[in-house]
């Protein structure tokens, strides 16, 4: 159990969900948080099977002794590693931007060393802007596979029949990079200062909606920027077609770039006017 503040000072707790109640009431948040029909929750026995065979099932209590957020993972293998998957992190609509999330994750990657995990692997959406500023900005973690419709059609009420596409994120929990983000000494500021192509770029049309304009792929190049829109959720309410477009524009640039050897290392989040925001891949030698 820890006491915690989020980044406007209000306290709360965060504590490893062990009893039923707790994993109902994870059951209930995620059809709040997503959407999800009952077929896609991830159902009690599930959690109660990870928590007791050494998986990670933490809450966020608010003071009153509300669930406000949780983070779930389990034991898993990547290329024959024993690592940590974290499969959910969610968190109230309420709550949100509040740093809830990043304390979450902060606990899970301090219960995983515990267990003697150094590398947690988790799947996100490669046009959600809050995810990619959390897990690459603030975390640390790097990415270097995209998995196309990885969960076939969802039932999410966010996924608006679009294909479930994925980014891998690999966090490695003892590198200093990941140090170096998790305390704050680095963030994703300083790449504005690198040279680099633009293989995505965001325009607005006619309507003032940002679109993405494509242009030749240059895998030689020391850097490559890939945007993607403010806010997808919006764009799917207001033209559900340019939503697909970008997921299929984002898909070819990453695609192409990962078969080439490249990795993401940040992500500028310039908070412009426009609202830019860029995936920066490098090819990188040692994490």
């Amino acid at each position: 159990m820890m006491s915690a503040e989020d980044e406007k000072g209000a306290s709360f707790l965060l504590r490893e969900i062990r009893e039923l109640e707790g994993f109902r009431l994870c059951e209930e948040l995620q059809k709040e948080v997503w959407g999800f029909e009952d077929r896609s929750v991830v159902p009690l026995p599930m959690m109660v099977l990870a928590q007791r065979f050494g998986g990670v099932v933490v809450g966020a209590y608010s003071k009153a002794g509300e669930l406000i957020g949780f983070v779930y993972g389990f034991p898993a293998l990547k290329e024959g590693k024993l690592i940590h998957y974290s499969h959910m992190l969610a968190v109230k609509e309420d709550y949100r931007g509040q740093g809830i999330g990043r304390l979450l994750k902060l606990e899970q990657r301090r219960m995983a060393l515990e267990k003697g995990m150094d590398l947690i692997v988790w799947a996100f959406d490669p046009l959600e802007r809050a995810n990619a500023r959390l897990n690459i900005s603030s975390l640390g973690a790097i990415v270097r596979e995209y998995e196309v419709d990885f969960y076939g059609p969802g039932t999410s009420i966010l996924h608006q029949g679009l294909p479930t596409d994925r980014l891998l994120a690999e966090w490695h929990l003892t590198t200093p990079r990941v140090e170096e983000h998790i305390n704050k000494k680095k963030g994703s500021r300083h790449l504005a200062e690198k040279t680099a192509v633009k293989a995505v770029d965001l325009v607005r049309n006619r309507q003032g909606l940002p679109q993405p304009a494509t242009s030749r792929l240059e895998l030689t190049a020391p850097g490559i920027l890939v945007a993607i829109p403010d806010d997808i959720q919006s764009l799917k309410a207001r033209d559900l077609a340019l939503a697909r477009e970008w997921l299929f524009a984002v898909r070819e640039a990453l695609t192409r770039c990962f078969e080439a050897g490249y990795t993401i290392t940040g992500f500028l989040d310039l908070q412009t006017e426009e609202g830019t925001s860029y995936y920066y891949l490098e090819r990188v030698h040692s994490l």
